[in-house]
């Protein structure tokens, strides 16, 4: 049994920011001391001022507007962009241009694409000009009590829905008080990454003490491979459902024929064979507790 369980290194993107006045991006996951196959670029805009992106040639790319209001401009061609916004550009053949343009307030976005070009070009061309989707208008309620989720898989939702296999996956979620974002666990394959967007996360490492609150800006990436097992938890404020909703971003490599899940507090009956990580590098678990601390009945109807 292994005894050190290496530090979580979290980051914020807005302190990070806050001293610049131009332009300014941030390569998340290297930030985190990680390296993966999607680069994560954190963008801010300033008012009245352009961020010219290029997607190469053989690379699928996802924007997504965190904050602020502006214009998606490619060619001759503009449309209107707000918060939650998302569109994409499938991998092909074609070198894309395009320029994010805000308003009268700086606008935030998240550039995401393959850091190598992909093995799969789509198996139908992208439209000229990216097909623009709200990401919280498209995200679905599923599951019941703890396990209740509000999510949508942004490749799925944008015009790299024709992609035939993408190596990672990129997904909105929320979570209601009193739920997780799942059971606490760890990838054998699958560095993952979160970025919170609103509301306060409990953030389960291995169970140890003091816990963090991950809040807006807070990033922090999960290694593969080395058995430390993870969650974040909405524990809300009361039995009554009380609080505020935590809504994160999610991606990282997506490798459902090879990845295994270890799950740190989970019945081992819980888990199917196909998934289980039989020889996950086992850690001491820690004394923080493992589920929110008003659990959402699972009773309870989905928020409206």
């Amino acid at each position: 049994m292994s005894t050190e369980i290496p530090p979580s290194k979290i980051i914020n993107v807005l302190e990070a920011a806050k001293d610049s006045s131009g332009l300014f991006s941030l390569d998340i996951s290297p930030s985190l001391g990680l390296e993966g196959i999607v680069s994560v670029h954190y963008c801010q805009i300033p008012s009245a001022s352009q961020q010219d992106c290029q997607v190469g040639q053989g690379k699928n790319s996802i924007c997504y507007i965190l904050t602020g209001e502006g214009q998606l401009k490619k060619g001759e061609h503009t449309a209107p962009l707000t918060s939650s916004d998302c569109f994409s550009f499938a991998a092909s053949e074609t070198t894309h241009s395009f320029s994010l343009i805000a308003d009268k307030s700086a606008m935030t976005a998240l550039l995401v694409s393959d850091v190598d070009p992909a093995q799969r070009m789509a198996t139908a061309p992208s439209p000229d000009f990216p097909t623009i989707v709200s990401a919280e208008k498209s995200a679905a309620w599923r599951g019941k009590g703890i396990d209740t989720t509000k999510a949508v898989r942004l490749a799925t939702l944008t015009d790299m829905k024709n992609q035939e296999r993408l190596p990672w996956g990129f997904t909105l979620e929320c979570i209601p008080p009193g739920t997780q974002s799942s059971n606490a666990h760890a990838h054998l394959t699958e560095d993952e990454f979160a970025l919170i967007l609103a509301g306060n996360a409990r953030y389960w490492h291995q169970g140890e003490t003091p816990e963090r609150i991950l809040s807006l800006g807070d990033a922090v990436g999960w290694k593969a491979n080395t058995g430390i097992c993870h969650t974040l938890l909405n524990d809300g404020t009361d039995e009554n459902g009380g609080g505020e909703n935590v809504v994160f971003l999610v991606w990282g490599k997506d490798d459902p024929d090879g990845d295994k899940v270890h799950y740190a507090t989970a019945s081992p009956h819980w888990w199917t064979k196909e998934v289980r990580w039989w020889d996950c590098p086992i850690h001491p678990v820690g004394p923080a507790s493992g589920l929110p601390r008003y659990p959402r009945p699972e009773d309870r109807p989905f928020p409206s």
